[in-house]
């Protein structure tokens, strides 16, 4: 079948069994050529990652809303630019953030060059403190230097009479989990989305020019 359909590779996984899906994720790398950047996006529940994601990489706006929820367990979006006249392209892995996909979400971190740790501006404290207590701590688990950009989501909700996390606090946790970046957006206003783009880009791509020229140099050490 996979012949017939003029597929690339046929291949067969169990997410339960963790069959088959470390290799799926590897062959999926190693087929798209085109790939330059990689970005894995990470947070709790509901804190507008594939909002935010479909927002930026598709010019078909939707009318997000409060009650609109995206699910998703792994799913991929592209988006081309330019660097200093370099033409890149950057691809985001959208992660579920829900705690029993902790064994299937690291799968997608390796080779990654920059994370994106959203969450949502109406947290809760306790919510808020996970950025550190459990996602930073996951992510170097498995990601020991891979640069993190903190993203605080669905900023249009400030002026809505709402308790939210303020910029102040949102900084102050990008300095307390060594964040490259502290940034704000909001999909519903399209705010925001261009600049964090242009960050991941730059920094993605400063990071795998860094870890390239290590290797390199590891390599000539070695011979």
């Amino acid at each position: 079948m996979a012949l017939k359909h003029g597929a690339v590779k046929y291949m067969e996984v169990s997410a339960l069994r963790n069959e088959g899906v470390a290799e799926l994720f590897s062959e999926k790398m190693a087929t798209g050529n085109d790939i330059d950047i990689k970005c894995v996006v990470v947070g709790n529940y509901e804190a507008g990652k594939t909002c935010a994601l479909i927002t930026l990489t598709t010019d078909f706006q939707l009318d997000w809303g409060p009650e609109l929820y995206v699910p998703t367990v792994m799913h991929d979006f592209k988006k081309r630019g330019e660097l200093d006249n370099t033409p890149l392209c950057v691809e985001f892995w959208d992660t579920k953030g829900l705690e029993e996909y902790s064994r299937l979400r690291p799968l997608a971190y390796p080779d990654s060059h920059v994370f994106l740790l959203f969450f949502d501006i109406t947290d809760n404290k306790d919510s808020f403190e996970e950025m550190f207590s459990f996602w930073w701590s996951e992510i170097r688990r498995f990601s020991s230097d891979v640069p993190i950009i903190l993203v605080g989501s669905k900023i249009d909700l400030r002026y809505n009479g709402l308790v939210t996390i303020s910029t102040v606090e949102g900084e102050a946790m990008a300095k307390k989990i060594g964040a490259a970046k502290y940034m704000e957006i909001s999909s519903l206003l399209d705010k925001g989305l261009t600049e964090l783009f242009e960050a991941v880009a730059s920094i993605g791509y400063h990071y795998k020019r860094k870890k390239t020229a290590r290797m390199t140099k590891t390599k000539c050490n070695v011979l």
